[in-house]
């Protein structure tokens, strides 16, 4: 950790995997965190411990050195976040994103086994307002897309489960959750959208208390014409 990054009052928990000189920052956040606190009162459980500014997207650690949030994990899904040091980083970011020119791999490992090996999955899916966030298939609903990979799968557990690839190539709150769930293969320790009595049954045979849901890996092209690649396994990889 440089000089910079030691004035950052990350999270004890938080990861740094990269800091690229550019002012790009990736980081690996692990479940149970918030990409940034909602109040006062929950800045102790965001990975980075200070005020945020919802209008510039930045933690306000001192009036000369924000560090802006460019995306965000729900609390369950852990993985790679990517943050900036600098506005115009940010900008160059921010574009980046909505050109949907950075590539985001996760990993889940969800209940059953797909019929297919790869599968783009499309929905249309609508969220609804309020205190608790819900997002359901809808044919009013804002298209959703992801392509989806087997990796590997068994049968020898109490029931049948999967480890698969998914790349988001839109970004709609709870979209892989939703997808994998209407799909008949709810993401494992997932407490809205999920089996529950699986879940049980995970916690008890494996000892898996958390949703399995991780951003793995995360592919930045660079203002230099370069890709920054960032990778992270999840831990649950190896339960299957």
């Amino acid at each position: 950790m440089n000089e910079s990054e030691k004035q950052i009052p990350w999270h004890p928990r938080i990861v740094i995997k990269e800091h690229h000189s550019c002012g790009i920052l990736v980081i690996e956040k692990p479940p149970g965190l918030l990409s940034h606190p909602n109040d006062k009162k929950s800045i102790h459980q965001s990975i980075i411990q200070a005020p945020f500014d919802s209008k510039t997207e930045a933690f306000i650690i001192n009036k000369k050195n924000p560090i802006f949030l460019n995306n965000r994990l729900d609390s369950p899904t852990s993985g790679l976040i990517v943050l900036s040091d600098s506005q115009k980083c940010k900008q160059y970011l921010d574009h980046l994103f909505k050109e949907n020119k950075i590539t985001k791999i996760y990993y889940a490992l969800v209940k059953g086994i797909p019929h297919s090996r790869e599968a783009i999955w499309q929905d249309r899916l609508q969220t609804s307002k309020g205190k608790n966030l819900r997002t359901q298939t809808s044919r009013s609903g804002i298209p959703s897309k992801t392509e989806m990979r087997l990796i590997k799968s068994t049968r020898k557990t109490p029931i049948p489960i999967s480890l698969i690839e998914l790349r988001p190539l839109t970004g709609r709150t709870h979209q892989l959750r939703v997808q994998a769930a209407s799909r008949k293969m709810p993401i494992l320790g997932d407490g809205v959208y999920g089996d529950f009595k699986m879940n049980r049954l995970l916690e008890k045979s494996s000892q898996i208390n958390r949703l399995c849901l991780h951003a793995r890996e995360i592919r930045i092209p660079l203002p230099n014409q370069e890709c920054l690649t960032v990778q992270t396994k999840a831990d649950f990889e190896n339960s299957i």
